[in-house]
């Protein structure tokens, strides 16, 4: 991925291109976590590649910055998208 982009773009294109992997997954818990600031046990993230970690870290960064509004809630309605088609659809 390119370097010049922000950790919140990179995690909605890792959402986009698959929403049920891992790392979706992963973006996904961070990002609900922090918008309703909720805790989120980092033992979660123990068996995650370190380049994944590492851009979670990056979105924690990133998210409180205002420039970076417009991002997070694109992220945002893309994960209520997510959510909503998960909760209708049994992937068990």
């Amino acid at each position: 991925m390119q370097t010049n982009m922000t950790a919140i773009r990179r995690a909605t294109k890792i959402i986009e291109s698959n929403p049920y992997d891992q790392q979706a997954f992963a973006v996904a818990d961070v990002v609900y976590a922090l918008e309703h600031e909720a805790p989120l046990p980092l033992s979660k993230f123990h068996h995650m590649d370190l380049r994944i970690l590492s851009l979670l870290l990056e979105i924690v960064d990133e998210w409180k910055l205002a420039r970076h509004e417009v991002q997070r809630k694109h992220l945002l309605s893309l994960l209520q998208k997510f959510e909503d088609y998960r909760s209708n659809n049994d992937f068990t």
